[in-house]
Protein backbone atom coordinates (compact mmCIF):
# COMPACT_ATOMS: atom_id res chain seq x y z
CA UNK A 1 0.00 0.00 0.00
CA UNK A 2 1.08 3.48 -1.22
CA UNK A 3 0.80 6.64 0.46
CA UNK A 4 1.06 9.67 -1.41
CA UNK A 5 1.37 13.19 -0.10
CA UNK A 6 -0.95 16.11 -1.38
CA UNK A 7 -0.63 19.28 -0.28
CA UNK A 8 -3.90 21.27 -0.15
CA UNK A 9 -3.18 24.49 -2.33
CA UNK A 10 -5.46 27.59 -2.20
CA UNK A 11 -6.80 28.71 -5.35
CA UNK A 12 -5.55 32.01 -6.14
CA UNK A 13 -8.08 34.89 -6.13
CA UNK A 14 -8.24 37.69 -8.95
CA UNK A 15 -8.78 41.36 -8.00
CA UNK A 16 -8.65 43.92 -10.18
CA UNK A 17 -7.64 47.85 -9.24
CA UNK A 18 -8.36 51.13 -11.01
CA UNK A 19 -5.87 54.24 -10.98
CA UNK A 20 -8.71 56.79 -11.89
CA UNK A 21 -6.79 60.04 -13.06
CA UNK A 22 -8.34 63.64 -12.79
CA UNK A 23 -7.61 66.38 -15.02
CA UNK A 24 -4.96 67.74 -13.33
CA UNK A 25 -3.17 64.03 -13.78
CA UNK A 26 -3.55 63.18 -9.39
CA UNK A 27 -4.84 59.45 -8.83
CA UNK A 28 -8.06 59.15 -6.78
CA UNK A 29 -7.62 56.95 -4.03
CA UNK A 30 -9.55 55.23 -1.35
CA UNK A 31 -9.40 55.99 2.45
CA UNK A 32 -10.91 52.09 3.78
CA UNK A 33 -13.84 52.33 6.41
CA UNK A 34 -12.61 52.32 9.74
CA UNK A 35 -15.30 49.61 9.96
CA UNK A 36 -13.01 47.54 7.29
CA UNK A 37 -11.81 44.34 9.18
CA UNK A 38 -8.14 43.67 7.07
CA UNK A 39 -7.04 47.81 6.72
CA UNK A 40 -8.97 50.17 8.51
CA UNK A 41 -8.17 53.68 7.58
CA UNK A 42 -5.66 53.09 5.01
CA UNK A 43 -5.14 54.13 1.36
CA UNK A 44 -6.78 51.87 -0.80
CA UNK A 45 -6.73 51.83 -4.75
CA UNK A 46 -10.34 51.87 -6.05
CA UNK A 47 -11.18 48.21 -6.54
CA UNK A 48 -11.78 44.86 -5.35
CA UNK A 49 -12.10 40.85 -5.70
CA UNK A 50 -14.07 39.29 -8.52
CA UNK A 51 -17.46 37.92 -7.93
CA UNK A 52 -19.41 35.16 -10.49
CA UNK A 53 -20.88 37.83 -12.37
CA UNK A 54 -17.64 39.03 -13.64
CA UNK A 55 -17.35 36.42 -15.89
CA UNK A 56 -13.97 35.54 -14.71
CA UNK A 57 -12.86 38.81 -16.50
CA UNK A 58 -10.60 41.50 -14.97
CA UNK A 59 -11.85 44.16 -16.79
CA UNK A 60 -15.40 43.56 -16.04
CA UNK A 61 -14.40 43.33 -12.07
CA UNK A 62 -12.54 46.89 -12.93
CA UNK A 63 -15.85 48.67 -14.67
CA UNK A 64 -17.99 46.98 -11.54
CA UNK A 65 -15.67 48.75 -8.52
CA UNK A 66 -15.22 51.66 -10.21
CA UNK A 67 -19.18 51.88 -10.50
CA UNK A 68 -19.76 50.46 -6.74
CA UNK A 69 -17.01 52.02 -4.99
CA UNK A 70 -17.09 55.67 -5.75
CA UNK A 71 -19.82 55.72 -8.68
CA UNK A 72 -18.18 56.35 -11.61
CA UNK A 73 -19.45 54.89 -14.93
CA UNK A 74 -17.44 53.20 -17.60
CA UNK A 75 -17.21 51.65 -20.34
CA UNK A 76 -14.88 48.62 -21.17
CA UNK A 77 -13.16 50.72 -23.75
CA UNK A 78 -12.49 53.36 -21.39
CA UNK A 79 -10.19 51.52 -19.22
CA UNK A 80 -6.04 50.91 -19.69
CA UNK A 81 -4.95 47.74 -18.78
CA UNK A 82 -1.52 48.23 -17.19
CA UNK A 83 -0.20 45.36 -15.52
CA UNK A 84 -1.19 42.19 -13.08
CA UNK A 85 1.05 41.31 -10.18
CA UNK A 86 0.74 39.20 -7.31
CA UNK A 87 -0.60 41.20 -4.32
CA UNK A 88 2.55 41.27 -1.32
CA UNK A 89 0.27 38.30 0.32
CA UNK A 90 0.50 36.03 -2.05
CA UNK A 91 -2.87 34.74 -2.54
CA UNK A 92 -4.92 37.30 -5.22
CA UNK A 93 -3.61 38.06 -8.44
CA UNK A 94 -4.30 41.52 -8.91
CA UNK A 95 -5.00 43.40 -12.42
CA UNK A 96 -4.53 46.68 -12.52
CA UNK A 97 -6.27 49.51 -14.87
CA UNK A 98 -6.40 53.48 -15.20
CA UNK A 99 -9.26 55.53 -16.66
CA UNK A 100 -9.62 58.88 -17.39
CA UNK A 101 -12.13 60.69 -14.88
CA UNK A 102 -14.29 63.45 -16.20
CA UNK A 103 -14.34 67.10 -15.20
CA UNK A 104 -16.36 67.74 -12.38
CA UNK A 105 -16.99 64.07 -11.31
CA UNK A 106 -18.05 64.07 -7.67
CA UNK A 107 -17.42 60.69 -6.02
CA UNK A 108 -19.98 58.87 -4.16
CA UNK A 109 -18.29 56.89 -1.95
CA UNK A 110 -19.54 53.50 -0.50
CA UNK A 111 -19.82 53.97 3.01
CA UNK A 112 -19.42 50.43 3.15
CA UNK A 113 -16.45 50.43 1.88
CA UNK A 114 -14.48 53.33 2.09
CA UNK A 115 -14.85 56.76 3.98
CA UNK A 116 -13.71 59.22 1.74
CA UNK A 117 -11.32 59.03 -1.63
CA UNK A 118 -8.43 61.50 -1.97
CA UNK A 119 -6.46 62.98 -5.15
CA UNK A 120 -2.93 62.27 -4.98
CA UNK A 121 -0.03 63.27 -7.06
CA UNK A 122 1.34 60.24 -9.17
CA UNK A 123 4.88 60.13 -7.63
CA UNK A 124 3.08 59.43 -4.47
CA UNK A 125 1.29 56.69 -5.30
CA UNK A 126 4.32 55.41 -7.10
CA UNK A 127 6.24 55.44 -4.09
CA UNK A 128 2.97 53.46 -2.20
CA UNK A 129 3.45 50.75 -5.14
CA UNK A 130 6.87 50.59 -3.98
CA UNK A 131 6.64 50.67 -0.61
CA UNK A 132 4.31 47.96 -0.50
CA UNK A 133 6.62 45.36 -2.81
CA UNK A 134 5.09 45.87 -5.84
CA UNK A 135 8.09 46.06 -8.19
CA UNK A 136 7.42 44.32 -11.06
CA UNK A 137 4.07 46.56 -11.33
CA UNK A 138 5.63 49.59 -10.80
CA UNK A 139 8.05 48.63 -13.47
CA UNK A 140 5.40 48.03 -15.43
CA UNK A 141 3.69 50.73 -14.93
CA UNK A 142 6.47 53.19 -15.37
CA UNK A 143 7.54 51.49 -18.66
CA UNK A 144 3.87 51.42 -20.22
CA UNK A 145 2.77 55.08 -19.58
CA UNK A 146 4.54 56.40 -21.85
CA UNK A 147 3.19 58.83 -24.29
CA UNK A 148 1.46 57.00 -27.57
CA UNK A 149 -0.50 58.09 -30.36
CA UNK A 150 -2.63 55.14 -30.42
CA UNK A 151 -4.43 56.74 -27.63
CA UNK A 152 -7.11 59.61 -28.64
CA UNK A 153 -8.35 61.22 -25.67
CA UNK A 154 -10.88 64.35 -25.13
CA UNK A 155 -9.35 65.17 -22.03
CA UNK A 156 -5.69 64.40 -23.04
CA UNK A 157 -4.23 67.13 -20.71
CA UNK A 158 -5.02 64.60 -17.50
CA UNK A 159 -3.07 62.06 -19.63
CA UNK A 160 -0.19 64.16 -20.59
CA UNK A 161 -0.18 65.67 -16.48
CA UNK A 162 0.13 61.81 -15.46
CA UNK A 163 2.77 61.01 -17.59
CA UNK A 164 4.99 63.76 -17.66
Amino acid sequence: MSFEARAEVAPIKQASKVLPINSIGEILVGVRSRRDDKRPGQLDFIGGGQEPTDEGCSLKTAVRELREEIGLRKRSEEMYYINEDMSPSGNTLVSLYWTVVPNGFIPRVQSSELEKVVALPPADVLRGLLHVGQIAMLEHFLEVSRPVEQFDFSEELALQSFIH
